[in-house]
């Protein structure tokens, strides 16, 4: 029995990304801080496209909850949106703000990769790179 082609598989399952978890914006120079891992579990479903965003935490730290991801797939093209609580620093000042990322892509074989853009009530980032890799069975 040959394996399913990629057409088969389509978008579902477990991809990963490493990604940048601290960003700074100071007068519109962007800088980002240690590289993290995160797990993506997707589902297609129609033009639907649903799943979850994990981090792959350190050794000995502990897995924050997984956060929701929808958006739309078709004809190999992709955008999800997470929405979650972050917390900011601005000039010294602590507070939590609702963020919004949007991951426009396109699927090339084993790879997600396009742009994910950040923003919030009172910030936008700019555009940066974004890929993932789909999990080996």
């Amino acid at each position: 029995i040959a394996a399913a082609p990629l057409s088969a598989q389509g978008i579902n399952g477990t991809w990963f990304t490493e990604f940048e978890r601290q960003m700074r914006n100071q007068d519109g120079v962007v800088s980002g801080g240690d590289k993290t891992k995160a797990k993506i579990t997707l589902e297609h479903k129609g033009d639907s496209l649903i799943g979850t965003w994990e981090i792959v935490p350190a050794s000995g730290q502990p897995t924050p909850p997984a956060r929701p991801l929808r958006g739309a797939f078709k004809d190999g093209k992709g955008t999800l949106v997470s929405e979650f609580d972050a917390r900011r620093n601005i000039n010294g000042e602590e507070s939590v703000a609702k963020v919004t990322v949007i991951y426009d892509f396109t699927v090339s074989g084993d790879k997600l990769e396009g742009t994910s853009k950040t923003r919030s009530s009172d910030m936008e980032m700019p555009p940066r790179p974004f890929s993932a890799w789909r999990e080996k069975q």
